[in-house]
C-alpha cells in the first residue's frame, strides 16, 4: 500500500530490524527526550519510560509497567538495561547537580535496542502500541528530522509470530532475578538430533519375497579362503563302490563262474573282503 511504502521496509525477509526501523525508534526517543517533562533531558529516564506506557497502554499488557519503573530501584532498572544490552547513562536528579549521577537513562540507541526486543517478543501488541504512538505523537526521521512518519503504520510491516528465543530474554530479564512477577514465557523448542542419531522407521511387515530374492541376487559372493575348507580325511573301506561290484552282485556270488578259458575267478566276496594295503610304512623301533 502507499503507507507501506512511505514507511519502507522495518524488517526483512528473515524479520531481522532494518536501519529504517532505527530512524523511527530513535526518532521516538528524541520525541520523549525533548517533549517530556523534564524536557531536553538527553537519555529518557525511568520517569519518562514509566509516563511513555502510560500513555499508549494496550488493552492486555504482557508486563507491569508501574512495578518496573515505578517501583524498581535505579539499580536494579540499570542491570535490566544490561541483561538486555542497552545503552543507558546515569545522570543526575533535577537540579541536584552537585550529587552523584545515579538516575539510569536509556539513550536513543538504547531506546531503539529496548523496542526492537520488545517487538520481536511480541509483535502483536508492540504492534498495537507503536500504532497508538504514531497518532498521537510527532515522530521524525532521527537522522532527517524534515521527514514526518505517517499517522498510520501496518501490521505487515512486523513480524508475523514472535520470536521464542528474544521474548524467553525478554521475560526473564524484566523478572529482575524475581522481583517482578511476569508471565512465563514459552520455552523454545529443543534442537532435533543430528543426521546419523535420527531414529529410522521400522515396517511391521515382513519384507517381500521378491524384493528378498533381489536383495540376495544383488548381494557380492564370497569365496571361502583356504583356511576354511576341512582337511581332506580318508577310512579303511569308505571308498566309493561301483554299480558291478554292490552288495546284491556280492550277496548272490559266492564264487566266480569258470571262463572260456577254463581259469576260474576269484571270489568276489573275497576280494571284497580284503583291506587296502596301507599307505604308512611301519618304523621299526
Amino acid at each position: 500500500t502507499a503507507i507501506e511504502k512511505t514507511w519502507g521496509t522495518l524488517f526483512d525477509a528473515d524479520e531481522k530490524p532494518t536501519a529504517r526501523l532505527g530512524q523511527f525508534l530513535r526518532g521516538l526517543a528524541i520525541h520523549l527526550i525533548n517533549d517530556y517533562e523534564p524536557k531536553h533531558s538527553i537519555v529518557v529516564t525511568p520517569a519518562k519510560m514509566l509516563k511513555f506506557y502510560e500513555d499508549v497502554r494496550v488493552y492486555d499488557e504482557t508486563y507491569p509497567w508501574q512495578t518496573i519503573f515505578g517501583t524498581l530501584s535505579y539499580q536494579s532498572i540499570s542491570k535490566l538495561y544490561r541483561d538486555l544490552r542497552c545503552q543507558h547513562h546515569f545522570v543526575q536528579d533535577g537540579d541536584m547537580f552537585d550529587k552523584m549521577p545515579h538516575i539510569p537513562g536509556l539513550t536513543p540507541n538504547g531506546f531503539q535496542c529496548w523496542m526492537t526486543r520488545q517487538i520481536q517478543a511480541h509483535p502483536e501488541t508492540e504492534f498495537e502500541r507503536l500504532s497508538k504512538a504514531v497518532q498521537d505523537m510527532p515522530i521524525s526521521n532521527a537522522d532527517d528530522i524534515k521527514e514526518r512518519f505517517p499517522k498510520e503504520i501496518s501490521r505487515r510491516l512486523f513480524p508475523k509470530k514472535d520470536n521464542l528465543q528474544c521474548r524467553q530474554l525478554v521475560a526473564t530479564a524484566l523478572s529482575c532475578d524475581g522481583q517482578v512477577p511476569v508471565r512465563s514465557a514459552p520455552m523454545p523448542p529443543p534442537p532435533g538430533p543430528p543426521p546419523s542419531q535420527t531414529p529410522q522407521y521400522v515396517s511391521s511387515y515382513p519384507p517381500d519375497s521378491a524384493t528378498v530374492a533381489s536383495d540376495e541376487d544383488n548381494s557380492p559372493c564370497t569365496v571361502p579362503i583356504e583356511r576354511e575348507r576341512k582337511p581332506y580325511s580318508a577310512q579303511v573301506g569308505g571308498g566309493k563302490i561301483y554299480d558291478d561290484f554292490s552288495d546284491t552282485k556280492v550277496a548272490n556270488t559266492n564264487t566266480a563262474e569258470p571262463s572260456s578259458s577254463g581259469r576260474p575267478h576269484r571270489s568276489l566276496s573275497n576280494a571284497a573282503s580284503q583291506p587296502p594295503p596301507s599307505t604308512y610304512h611301519s618304523i621299526r623301533t
